[in-house]
This record gives structure tokens, sequence and C-alpha cells, in this order.
């Protein structure tokens, strides 16, 4: 009885069951492939916004400890 029923609902797997192995491993390769390509962005996007945010907290830091002191805050370059 639980045979029966599970090839019942085998039969009605969508039109993959039915293609070929060639294409079967076609597309897992494209999925993968994507996904691959996905988590790289994903965690190179991630890495990026870190990097910015602290680069920009270390130059506000600068600028702040540069205010303290009472020094200009960008030296002056060239003839004023």
């Amino acid at each position: 009885m639980l045979a029966s029923a599970l090839l019942k609902h085998f039969n009605r797997l969508p039109r993959v069951s039915r293609k070929s192995i060639r294409s079967k491993l076609l597309l897992t390769l494209i999925v993968f492939g994507a996904a691959a390509v996905a988590g790289t962005a994903w965690i190179g996007y991630f890495n990026a916004k870190r990097s910015l945010t602290e680069a920009a907290m270390n130059q506000l830091t600068g600028i702040r400890l540069r205010a303290i002191e009472g020094s200009p805050p960008f030296p002056r370059t060239g003839p004023c």
C-alpha cells in the first residue's frame, strides 16, 4: 500500500524527472555555478561595506583628534 502511494507520488513529479541525465547535470551545474557567484558577491559586498565604514570612521577620528589639538583639519599644501 505504501509503495503504491509512493509510486503515484513519483509519477506526479515535474518534468525534470523525465529529462535526460545530460539535462539534469547541466541544470545542476548552472544552479551550483549561480549559487557560487551569488555567495561570492554577497561576501564581497559585506567586506567592502565594512572596509569603507572603517576607513570613514578612521578619517573622522583623525579629523576629531586634529580639532582637539587645535591644528587645522587638513594640512595646507602650496602657497597661501
